[in-house]
């Protein structure tokens, strides 16, 4: 096989990654307000009940693929791994669904698109990675499009969303997580990555869930089960296999491509909310195509990561 189609065989498999996970975190929106709340819009599970859940089921589904690494646990990459499973993984997941008590799912999907101008904005400050000033410009016109949506109100005057805020610093939150893979766990696989990040904080988010009453409403509410299947699949695609793809994608590709993702990922959120009766106004797709157009001017540069 030749160079060129190596690169051009390795460049469709990136590509087909982005597709994937751009469908599985696309619909982790949904599946959030659908665990949170019942068809007629009365409460299941609480934000924080969600949030535990989803992270200690996910797990326990890759504690498998754990076992046969816990001694990189002692090793000088451990702390790296518990930053991609504490603020890359657990953090924002409560974030999200504290952030979705009031917003809509669409409205999330859309403040998920920062999360390239943030893992590009820590690269620069934080990791020290070498950019082209001219990024400067994709990142204003992408915060201003992110302030459109947290100040945008349909029914008046702008006023401060605080619960917006939360998911822009949940991508925050992303973007230190996808440059810390990319900086000092490169040598480690992502199926490991995404298997030990997520053991080791899975004792916390385990007695987070019972303390808060979660299996609690499994046996006793009415929707109870249903709210956890919709719980289990959130684990099991978006967290579970979402991260292993995820962190694959980042071994292959630089922390901005991987970051890219979220060019995608508000076009099914917003398909799913549309067609779970969501509205949307022509001022917030607005807002997020200068999003969009800021990560697509970031995505331009030469910028190494």
């Amino acid at each position: 096989m030749t160079q060129a189609s190596t690169s051009s065989k390795n460049s469709l498999i990136s590509i087909l990654l982005l597709a994937v996970l751009s469908i599985i975190w696309g619909s982790s929106f949904i599946l959030m307000k659908k665990a949170m709340f019942d068809e007629v819009g009365m409460p299941i599970y609480s934000a924080e009940q969600v949030a535990s859940l989803r992270i200690f089921i996910a797990s326990l589904c890759l504690l498998p693929f754990a076992v046969p690494h816990l001694k990189l646990l002692r090793s000088k990459y451990a702390p790296f791994m518990l930053i991609s499973g504490l603020i890359g993984t657990t953090i924002p997941a409560f974030l999200f669904t504290e952030a979705q008590q009031v917003i809509d799912s669409a409205l999330a999907g859309m403040l998920n698109s920062l999360t390239p101008l943030f893992t590009f904005i820590l690269g620069v400050t934080i990791f020290r990675v070498s950019f082209d000033k001219r990024g400067l410009l994709g990142v204003l016109i992408g915060l201003v499009g992110a302030a459109g949506l947290v100040f945008y109100n349909n029914n008046g005057p702008l006023s401060l969303s605080s619960h917006a805020l939360l998911i822009v610093l949940a991508t925050s939150f992303y973007g230190i997580s996808i440059n810390t893979v990319k900086t000092y766990l490169s040598d480690i696989p992502s199926l490991t990555i995404s298997a030990l990040s997520l053991v080791m904080v899975s004792p916390m988010t385990g007695i987070y869930a019972w303390a808060s009453g979660a299996f609690t409403v499994m046996t006793h509410h009415e929707s109870g089960l249903q709210g956890l299947a919709y719980i289990s699949t959130l684990a099991l695609f978006s967290t579970a296999v979402g991260l292993l793809l995820f962190n694959q994608l980042i071994k292959r590709e630089s922390a901005l491509f991987s970051s890219s993702v979220t060019y995608f990922i508000p076009i099914t959120a917003i398909l799913w909310g549309l067609m779970d009766g969501e509205s949307l106004q022509v001022m917030q797709f607005l807002f997020i195509g200068l999003i969009l157009l800021g990560v697509w001017i970031v995505n331009r540069i030469r910028y190494r990561v």
